[in-house]
């Protein structure tokens, strides 16, 4: 009878995320009040995702808290949200952050915990921009200098002042 749970279990959560996207999973075995929110935007095609991708991702990022998917939302991307009771955030976040580089690999384009983002793509895209641009800027000013500089050589060459 277990493994016949078992099998069952294993099937269910092979089905495609499409079958559980915009439907909550399951209620909360805790209140809302205890928990805090883990969202993931991952770069997903639900048709090419199961259930045990999810959670795969979570066992990976969370190695066995307790972390409850709730919902799995379609748009562009694949968003999951989780609840975790609010005693494990400092460890989630802190496990979180050390797997950050495998859930990029894994296709993450943001992970927030709480109030926390712990990883944004597009807020670090922003900010490579913006230091791209910095770059620029002292590019631009130490060619001035070296411009400058040539040209107070070329005047001191010419007065003959060593």
């Amino acid at each position: 009878m277990i493994l016949a749970y078992q099998t069952h279990l294993d099937e269910f959560c092979e089905n495609k995320l499409t079958m559980f996207c915009d439907h909550p999973l399951k209620r909360l075995s805790s209140s809302l009040l205890t928990c805090e929110t883990i969202k993931f935007v991952l770069k997903w095609n639900p048709s090419e995702h199961s259930l045990s991708s999810i959670r795969a991702l979570l066992w990976k990022t969370f190695k066995d808290n307790q972390v409850e998917v709730v919902v799995i939302k379609e748009g562009n991307s694949i968003i999951v949200t989780c609840y975790a009771p609010h005693y494990l955030m400092e460890s989630l976040l802190v496990t979180a952050r050390d797997n950050v580089d495998m859930l990029k690999e894994m296709g993450l384009i943001s992970l927030t915990i709480g109030y926390y983002t712990v990883y944004d793509e597009h807020a670090i895209d922003e900010e490579v921009k913006s230091l791209m641009k910095k770059l620029e800027m002292v590019e631009s000013e130490r060619d001035d200098l070296l411009e400058e500089n040539a040209k107070l050589k070329g005047t001191i060459d010419t007065l003959g002042i060593y």
